[in-house]
């Protein structure tokens, strides 16, 4: 079980699928792959774990083809400086655009067209949900002085741009901020959560 966790993508996911698949299949898959490893570097998921990818038959006789997605999870959330679960170019750091383009160029053949158009509307369709909750929550028009980033997704190339597109409001990235003890690590925006909830537990607990 431990060898879910070891290897790279480049090898253990996108080099084993074209063992497996080949032509027209093989290039459908490594952009599939592509798109599910940029959705997973955008929630932060670092249990992508080799057991998460798999080739599926419907029968002996049938072509290969990748399973469909499944055990999706933002781990941030509970592990606010999660890694990847594999590496990529040697390292478990969350890949900037510039890793990510040169993974899709490299081990999926892609084009820098294509990378856009696929980096680009899962960000958007992020942004568009948000959009949706803030107009369900009856805020629409209320926001002037814009949204603030957080979480160790807000730290991918863009996303500020990307979410005053969508929401049509000024966007900048923020982490938390009047906390004592250790300060440079608990402002990293990917402990937001944690640190917004033990406020909230404090100013509970002093109203009471």
């Amino acid at each position: 079980a431990a060898s879910k966790y070891k290897g790279g993508y480049e090898t253990r996911l996108f080099r084993r699928a074209g063992q497996f698949l080949s032509g027209a299949d093989a290039r459908a898959a490594a952009r599939q792959l592509f798109a599910v490893f940029v959705l997973n570097c955008a929630i932060r998921n670092g249990d992508a774990h080799l057991k998460n990818f798999g080739i599926v038959y419907d029968s002996v006789e049938d072509r290969a083809r990748l399973a469909p997605v499944y055990d999706l999870s933002t781990t941030a959330a509970y592990v606010p400086k999660d890694a990847m679960a594999l590496t990529l170019d040697g390292s478990t750091d969350w890949p900037d655009r510039a890793r990510l383009e040169k993974l899709g160029q490299l081990r999926a053949d892609l084009s820098a067209k294509d990378i856009a158009e696929i980096i680009e509307p899962r960000v958007e369709e992020m942004f568009e949900l948000v959009r949706r909750e803030i107009a369900r929550a009856g805020y629409e028009g209320m926001l002037g002085a814009g949204v603030v980033l957080t979480g160790g997704t807000s730290l991918l190339e863009g996303m500020p741009d990307a979410a005053e597109k969508v929401l049509n409001l000024p966007a900048r990235r923020g982490g938390p901020s009047g906390v004592g003890g250790l300060r440079d690590i608990v402002s990293h925006p990917g402990y937001a959560t944690g640190v917004g909830l033990l406020l909230h537990a404090r100013r509970h607990a002093d109203e009471s």
